[in-house]
């Protein structure tokens, strides 16, 4: 594959996956995040949100760590690990002790992380600085 063909394939969308498995945290983040005009796919394990991640590519995931089905860190490691997904950024959130998140994610390649419960405006202001290029992976 040529590097033009591989920038092809490689390009990711702007668009943003969700992933939490309580269901008032997914509404709310998706009406959030949409009503600032974003695109938002949603989803509620660790199994569904990586099949979302490489199905659509998005720009942006914003990944619970304690997942049903597959753990938000693995759902990272797994993203990292993916030669095509490797420059998503990552932004995962937990109710975790801060101790306790940065344990579970050392090593797995996040880009950052919210302790819930989070200030909104901060995670906009975040995503548009990755979409407009001011923050990269």
């Amino acid at each position: 594959m040529s590097s033009e063909q591989r920038n092809e394939t490689s390009q990711l969308n702007d668009l943003i996956v969700v992933v939490d498995d309580e269901p008032n945290v997914l509404e709310t983040l998706t009406f959030v995040i949409e009503a600032e005009g974003f695109e938002v796919v949603p989803a509620t394990d660790g199994v569904s949100g990586l099949a979302a991640v490489r199905a659509r590519r998005p720009k942006f995931v914003l990944l619970d760590i304690m997942l049903p089905g597959m753990a938000g860190d693995y759902v990272c490691r797994k993203i990292r690990s993916d030669r095509e997904l490797d420059r998503v950024f990552v932004a995962t959130m937990s109710a975790m002790s801060p101790s306790s998140a940065r344990a579970k994610l050392s090593g797995s390649g996040n880009d950052t992380h919210f302790a819930k419960p989070f200030d909104h405006d901060v995670l906009l202001q975040l995503i548009a600085d990755v979409f407009a290029g001011r923050v990269v992976t």
